[in-house]
C-alpha cells in the first residue's frame, strides 16, 4: 500500500507520536509538527479521506486507516487474523482530540493497577500481551447546549442559637449560566454506553478541527449510531451536572435540596444548539477468555482506564478454603464447640446471604447480555421494532444456594430426634453452599467479559457528522 504520510526528509512512513505531539518518522525519527505537514494522498479535494478498510472475519469490525501492515489484533474481538482489506473514501468528523497518552503509558496503568488485583488470571498479566495495546479513534456524538435562566429551587438551613438547634425550609433562587456545554456519547453500536462511559470524562479544550495528520500510525472506527439518538439523555445528563455544581454550594444561608422539579426547572432553560462528530482516543486491548473477551481501555487524552477483571477460579477458591480454615478455626478457640442446631442455623443464614448475592449477579448478567442499559445497540437493529426484552430475574447460580438454606431451616425448625438428621442436613446444606459459590462465581467472570461481538454497521456514517 502506498504511504500516506511520506517522511520529508527520507520518505520514510510518518507517525504521530502521541509523546512529543508531533509527526515522527519510523526511519530516520525526525519531527515534523502535524499543523504544518501536508499530504495529497490522504485528504481528497471533496473533503473525503483516503483510507484503507479492513473488516475482522471473526465479529465483522471495520476499521479504517492509512496503513494496516502493523495490525495485528482486532480490537474488538481480539483475533489476530485481519484481512478482507479493501479501499475507501471515508468522510471525517468536524473534530478530533489527539491521543496524548502513549502505549508505553498504558503499560505502565495497566500494571499498577492489576498488581492490586486479587485472583487475577496470568493471561491478563505480563508485559508480553500489553503489545496487543490498540490505539483506536472512537467516533462520538458531541451535543453543544447552553443554559441561561432563573429557577427556583428547594433548600434547607440548619443552625444553632443559644441551646437550641434549628431547621428552616425554604426556596432559593438559581441562575444558571452555562456557555458551550459539550455532552458526549459514544457513536459506535459495539462500544456499549455504559463502558464507555466510564473512560470519560475528555477534557475539550484538548478539541482541534479534524486534521488527518493525527491518524497517522492509528486507526478509526466509523460511527454507526444515529446522530439525534442520545439528545435527550445528553439534555438530562447536562441537568444533572448543573444541579450538582450548586447542590454543596451555600445559598443564602441555604443548602439546595435535589427533587425532581428541580431537575425539570433546569431543564426548561437549556437550549440545544446542535450536534457534531468527532473522535476521540481510547486505547483497546482485548484478551480472549474461552468464548468471551475481556476489554481494558484507557482514555488516550488522559490515561483514566476501565478493564473487564475475571478472577482464576483455582487461585480464588484455594484462597477462600483457607480463609474458611481459619475462620473456622479462629471461632472454636473464641466460643468452644457449637450446637448442631446452631449450626443449621449458620449453615441457613449464609445460604441466604449467598442467594441474595447470586440472585443480584445473575440479574446483572441478563441485564447486560441483553443491552438493557445500552441506547446505541438499538439503533436501527430490527430488535428494535420488536419489544425489548424485559427485566427478569434468571436463576441461574441461585439454586444451589437456596436448596441449602431451605433444607437447613426446615430441619432446624421440625427439629428432629435424631442427630443424624442434622448432620445430613448440615452435609447437604454445605455442599449446596460450595455449589453456589462456585456457581455464583462463574457467574461473576461472565458478568466480568463480554460475548464476542457480532458488529452490525447500520447507522451514523462520518459522513453525516458534520
Amino acid at each position: 500500500m502506498a504511504n500516506l504520510f511520506p517522511c520529508p526528509s527520507c520518505g520514510g512512513q510518518l507517525v504521530f507520536d502521541s509523546t512529543s505531539g508531533q509527526m515522527k518518522c519510523t526511519s530516520c525519527d525526525n519531527l515534523f509538527n502535524p499543523m504544518e505537514y501536508t499530504s495529497k494522498e490522504i485528504m481528497q479535494e471533496d473533503g473525503t479521506l483516503n483510507l484503507s478498510v479492513f473488516i475482522c472475519p471473526n465479529c465483522g469490525g471495520e476499521i479504517t486507516a492509512d496503513n494496516i501492515d502493523g495490525m495485528e489484533f482486532c480490537p474488538y474481538c481480539g483475533d489476530e487474523i485481519i484481512n478482507a482489506e479493501h479501499f475507501s473514501k471515508e468522510g471525517h468528523p468536524d473534530y478530533i482530540i489527539p491521543f496524548s497518552v502513549s502505549k508505553e503509558d498504558c503499560k505502565n496503568i495497566y500494571e499498577t493497577t492489576t498488581k492490586k488485583v486479587k485472583f487475577l488470571p496470568d493471561d491478563l498479566k505480563g508485559s508480553e500481551g500489553l503489545k496487543r495495546f490498540v490505539g483506536l479513534y472512537t467516533p462520538y456524538w458531541l451535543y453543544d447546549f447552553d443554559a441561561h435562566g432563573d429557577v427556583r429551587a428547594k433548600a434547607d438551613k440548619y443552625y444553632t442559637s443559644g441551646s437550641y438547634d434549628y431547621h428552616e425550609e425554604g426556596e432559593v433562587n438559581i441562575t444558571v449560566n452555562v456557555e458551550k456545554a459539550q455532552i458526549p456519547y459514544d457513536a459506535s453500536q459495539t462500544l456499549d454506553d455504559t463502558v464507555s462511559k466510564q473512560v470519560e470524562p475528555y477534557y475539550f479544550d484538548g478539541l482541534q478541527d479534524f486534521n488527518p495528520n493525527y491518524m497517522a500510525g492509528f486507526y478509526a472506527e466509523n460511527s454507526t449510531v444515529d446522530e439525534n439518538l442520545y439528545v435527550n439523555n445528553a439534555k438530562g445528563d447536562l441537568a444533572n451536572k448543573v444541579i450538582a455544581s450548586v447542590t454543596e454550594q451555600e445559598l443564602q444561608g441555604f443548602k439546595m435540596t435535589k427533587d425532581a422539579r428541580l431537575k425539570n426547572d433546569v431543564a426548561q432553560v437549556e437550549r440545544y444548539k446542535g450536534v457534531f462528530g468527532a473522535y476521540l482516543p481510547i486505547w483497546f486491548l482485548t484478551v480472549k477468555k474461552n468464548d468471551r473477551v475481556a476489554y481494558t481501555m484507557i482514555n488516550g487524552q488522559t490515561g483514566k482506564m476501565y478493564a473487564d477483571f475475571p478472577v482464576d477460579l483455582g487461585k480464588y477458591f484455594k484462597s477462600s478454603l483457607v480463609a474458611s480454615a481459619i475462620c473456622i478455626v479462629a471461632f472454636l478457640i473464641m466460643f468452644g464447640s457449637i450446637p448442631i442446631k446452631n449450626t443449621l442455623f449458620i449453615c441457613f443464614f449464609a445460604s441466604l446471604i449467598m442467594t441474595i448475592i447470586a440472585f443480584n449477579q445473575s440479574n446483572k448478567i441478563y441485564r447486560k447480555e441483553n443491552h438493557l442499559d445500552d441506547v446505541g445497540y438499538w439503533n436501527d437493529r430490527e430488535e428494535s421494532m420488536k419489544e425489548r426484552p424485559k427485566e427478569k430475574r434468571v436463576l441461574k447460580g441461585v439454586l444451589f444456594s437456596l436448596i441449602g438454606g431451605v433444607v437447613s431451616i426446615l430441619i432446624a425448625i421440625l427439629d428432629p430426634a435424631q442427630n443424624i438428621f442434622y448432620y445430613g442436613g448440615m452435609i447437604v446444606s454445605l455442599i449446596s453452599l460450595l455449589l453456589g459459590v462456585i456457581s455464583t462465581a462463574s457467574e461473576y467472570n461472565r458478568y466480568a467479559t463480554n460475548p464476542v461481538p457480532q458488529y452490525a454497521k447500520t447507522g451514523g456514517g462520518l459522513d453525516r457528522a458534520k
